[in-house]
């Protein structure tokens, strides 16, 4: 299941993180390569002018999984303090505005 969904309406694309029973904490690096993805396609479609990021449920995003940190074992691909700063990195380099909401 792809973490990210994508709703595009008209120029505008609505992301939703899609893990609302982690309150869309970010952890495993099948989450942050759909983040890296997903800036990418959205630099290189030159029809979307605006990215709305928001998360499903309760929660927009509580961070890191702490409890899924503490119980990985073996190496892990990525340090969650990089991908995080990937994360936003990503964002913020694309050529268009992008918002982080939540909806009351």
């Amino acid at each position: 299941m792809t973490f990210l969904t994508r709703d595009k309406q008209g120029h505008v694309l609505l992301l939703t993180m899609s893990s609302p029973d982690t309150r869309n904490a970010l952890t495993s690096d099948d989450q942050f390569a759909d983040f890296e993805q997903t800036c990418a396609d959205v630099n290189n479609d030159i029809s979307i002018r605006a990215v709305v990021l928001t998360g499903e449920g309760s929660a927009f995003c509580a961070g890191g999984n702490v409890k899924d940190m503490r119980d990985r074992t073996g190496p892990t691909l990525r340090n969650p303090s990089t991908c995080f700063a990937i994360t936003s990195r990503g964002l913020t380099a694309t050529s268009i505005p992008s918002l982080p909401t939540t909806f009351a």
